[in-house]
């Protein structure tokens, strides 16, 4: 029979019920710490979770704005030196103008055109000629089966600088 009926009676035990239903009290109550706990830390775990995602997205912006501020600085800098570079090919070409060169002989040097009488013409005649050169003269680079065709393609290069 079941415990909670008195011996030999229908009545019912109420010592034993009132330990039962302690008993199913204490299950409920550890069961709903047992939830309490397992929600607890799911929230806490989603906090994790959602500030761990924050802080990513932090960092990853201070990068881009740091490589930004990188990137914007080394923009000017290319400007300046683009402009520096643009004013020295001015002053080079301003040098190397064969005006100006001929104006810095004649008031800082000293120099004149030379006359009719000081100019001598020289006929310059060059032969057609092929030279061995002194790195093939000295080293000896084929050798082997293919060491004719080397050599012809090495002399024809030679010939035609």
């Amino acid at each position: 029979m079941n415990s909670y009926y008195s011996y030999g009676s229908s009545a019912y035990n109420l010592d034993a019920l009132e330990k039962m239903h302690k008993e199913q009290s204490i299950k409920f109550a550890k069961k709903k710490q047992i939830a309490h706990r397992k929600s607890q830390r799911k929230v806490l775990s989603i906090i994790a979770i959602a500030f761990i995602l924050a802080f990513t997205v932090l960092y990853r912006n201070a990068l881009i704005i740091q490589k930004s501020d990188t990137t914007d600085k080394l923009q000017a800098k290319l400007t300046q030196l683009q402009s520096q570079n643009a004013q020295t090919e001015m002053k080079l070409k301003e040098k190397v103008n064969l005006q100006y060169v001929e104006e810095m002989a004649t008031s800082k040097l000293g120099m004149k055109r030379p006359d009719k009488y000081q100019t001598v013409y020289v006929n310059v005649v060059q032969n057609d000629y092929a030279e061995i050169s002194e790195d093939y003269k000295n080293k000896n680079y084929y050798k082997g089966a293919l060491s004719t065709v080397n050599r012809g393609s090495f002399n024809l290069l030679e010939y035609l600088k």
